[in-house]
């Protein structure tokens, strides 16, 4: 019997690494044909090809919105692979938190138009100079900012905050309002491949969260995020300075 519950152990071991292998091949091979159609977007918005209409204009922005948040869940998904497996290696340099912030809220300004939300932003200039690997903390914030407008109510206001949190740590904030997040589905909002929030039709939220944890923590941070009634608190901690046994090859 153990004999049996052994080798059941390991085919259903050996089944798993095959389908994580197969979501890593296919999410790569898709992003190509996400980001030709991305830039071929681009062209038409920059009427290279042609004048086009206000309403033209908008249903190719919408479209383009779609293809990028599909870019970013397929990125999310083949990066949770490499995290598991040890697969991936940090770009270490220099680089502004302040300016990744500001582009960030830059980026989603039409999900803010839509739902008439204004970004407030509080930015220490003396928190701003990290060494980290800039491209990770550009996917940490878009995975949050995101989530953070999806369960935003209209019409008010998301307030991002950059301080230094002691000597060596930094730490970002960002306060919204919207739905309230009950405790039990806080604790399990970056479980990997699990939805919370099918009653507001938005699904892969935890994906982008698990994979923004793993990223987080490969920098040497934290983040967590809590609910108040109608108020949302997101806060991730940075390193000022990523040390040596945080770099992964």
């Amino acid at each position: 019997g153990i004999c049996v519950i052994a080798k059941d152990v390991e085919l259903e071991k050996k089944a798993q690494e095959q389908r994580e292998t197969y979501i890593a091949t296919l999410t790569h091979d898709l992003q190509n044909p996400t980001l030709a159609q991305i830039n071929a977007l681009d062209l038409l918005l920059e009427e290279r090809l042609g004048t086009l209409n206000e309403e033209q204009k908008n249903l190719l922005y919408l479209t383009k919105d779609s293809c990028t948040y599909m870019l970013e869940m397929l990125l999310s998904l083949l990066d949770t692979y490499k995290f598991e497996n040890g697969d991936y290696v940090l770009d270490i340099a220099p680089c502004d938190l302040s300016k990744i912030i500001e582009e960030t809220c830059t980026r989603y300004k039409r999900l803010l138009k839509d739902k008439n939300i204004d970004v407030a932003t509080n930015l220490d200039n003396n928190a701003k100079n990290l060494i980290s690997d800039e491209q990770f903390i550009r996917r940490i914030l878009n995975n949050l900012f995101r989530f953070t407008i999806n369960y935003s109510f209209k019409n008010t206001e998301i307030q991002i905050s950059l301080k230094k949190e002691s000597v060596d740590f930094v730490k970002v904030t960002i306060t919204s309002y919207g739905y309230h997040i009950p405790p039990k589905t806080l604790n399990k909002l970056f479980e990997k491949y699990t939805t919370h929030f099918s009653k507001y039709n938005t699904v892969g939220v935890d994906v982008c969260l698990h994979n923004s944890k793993q990223i987080v923590s490969a920098l040497g941070g934290y983040i967590s995020i809590k609910s108040e009634e109608n108020k949302n608190i997101i806060e991730m901690i940075l390193p000022l300075q990523l040390i040596e046994e945080h770099d992964h090859d």
